[in-house]
């Protein structure tokens, strides 16, 4: 009786969040002005949560030309951010292969960190209604 009441409980606070489920993501990243860390291809990502993406690599992205970082669902749906051409700012983007363009927007770091940590299981573009859509034929 006890451990139905347990997992009734869990499920109960589950779904209500009071409990934070920490997802594992695939991760890849490119930090060319941390020389002790090395990068990680899209290709063969590391499986890691949003705690220890926010935690741990965001802090060394640097606004350094080509620098980027992304984590990819389940569902193989891409989070990634670089540093903008200006170098003073970061642009986050959800790429569509389909729609040809990526939909994303541009953010300081207290913003993107923020845009991380309350990343879904399943990363949708319409949790992010502010993404603006940008065409790769341009």
């Amino acid at each position: 009786m006890k451990r139905v009441s347990v997992t009734l409980l869990l499920t109960l606070c589950i779904n209500s969040g009071m409990i934070y489920m920490s997802n594992e993501y695939d991760v890849f990243w490119n930090f060319y002005a941390a020389e002790d860390t090395p990068s990680v291809s899209s290709d063969d990502p590391m499986r890691m949560t949003l705690d220890v993406v926010c935690n741990e690599l965001l802090p060394q992205l640097h606004f350094a030309d080509d620098d980027f970082l992304g984590i990819i669902d389940a569902s193989g749906t891409t989070l990634q951010v670089c540093v903008t051409a200006d170098e003073e700012a970061f642009w986050i983007e959800i790429p569509s292969i389909d729609a040809q363009g990526s939909y994303g927007k541009a953010c300081d770091r207290e913003e993107l960190v923020e845009l991380f940590r309350h990343v879904q299981e399943k990363i949708n573009i319409s949790d992010y209604p502010d993404f603006q859509f940008r065409s790769w034929k341009d």
